[in-house]
């Protein structure tokens, strides 16, 4: 397990006397007067060892519900094991003071605003539409997931703040938190979507189709995998979002691995 640590500088500051003779001076000085000279020199007090406090941050304080409302009916969520009996949508606003939240502010509201109150005039279940985030704070690393659930998968926006400067990381900045890089992470992707196929043991003849194959490959392209995006969970581990092709009919499907990495 990798631990990240915030190191203090300690700052010791101490005196010096210069305790230097002229071993060629003939001149002597009465007890007392010397007694008097040390008396009088100047004296450096000791010096505590300083040290910087560190920050302590809490997700609650840089994240906050812009818009919510409670639904009639229930929809499980992949970001929240307990999702399902809170029966409510919410939208999340940054309360952070830099150039980057402003922009990922307007980028929120202008990418989900007008779904998420389409999502509030359905009195069903037929959409099996849900929205909703989850913020986490390591340190002074910010992730925030906003997922929105349509009938058989998530389309999800992560974003990653440095809160001791306000600014966005990119997800190979993330990534190198816990020491790897993002090549890293897309072939731990690339593992888990090799996983999936290879737990598919009904297919029959269907695996060994050229349709079947082609979906496999392009679940391998740059392309493809370059969509992952990435974030460190309350527990500190990295985790990733990834898309994938699934069996015919069904497009892509999106889904969260954890990767045996965390925040150094």
């Amino acid at each position: 397990m990798i631990l990240f640590v915030m190191m203090s500088m300690v700052l010791v500051i101490s005196g010096c006397k210069d305790d230097s003779a002229d071993v060629n001076s003939t001149e002597t000085t009465a007890p007392a007067t010397q007694a008097t000279q040390k008396a009088t020199e100047p004296t450096t007090a000791a010096t505590e060892p300083t040290t910087v406090p560190v920050v302590e941050y809490n997700a609650e304080d840089f994240v906050y519900t812009e818009y919510e409302f409670y639904m009639p009916y229930e929809v499980s969520l992949l970001t929240d094991d307990s999702s399902k009996v809170t029966s409510m949508s919410r939208l999340p606003g940054l309360k952070i003071d830099s150039a980057d939240a402003n922009v990922v502010n307007n980028e929120i509201i202008n990418e989900y605003y007008n779904d998420f109150w389409k999502i509030a005039g359905y009195d069903s279940n037929d959409t099996n539409e849900r929205m909703d985030y989850v913020c986490f704070c390591n340190d002074n690393i910010l992730s925030l997931v906003i997922e929105y659930h349509v009938w058989h998968t998530s389309a999800f926006s992560v974003y990653n703040f440095d809160l001791d400067t306000g600014k966005l990381l990119s997800y190979d900045e993330v990534a190198s938190l816990g020491g790897i890089t993002m090549d890293d992470v897309k072939n731990c992707v690339a593992d888990e979507i090799e996983a999936k196929f290879a737990s598919l043991d009904n297919l029959g003849e269907y695996a060994y189709s050229y349709e079947f194959q082609q979906i496999q490959n392009d679940c391998y392209t740059a392309e493809n995998l370059n969509k992952t995006k990435c974030y460190y969970d309350e527990n500190g581990q990295l985790m990733a979002v990834y898309d994938y092709y699934w069996i015919a009919g069904s497009g892509y499907g999106r889904d969260i691995t954890a990767i045996e990495v965390y925040i150094e």
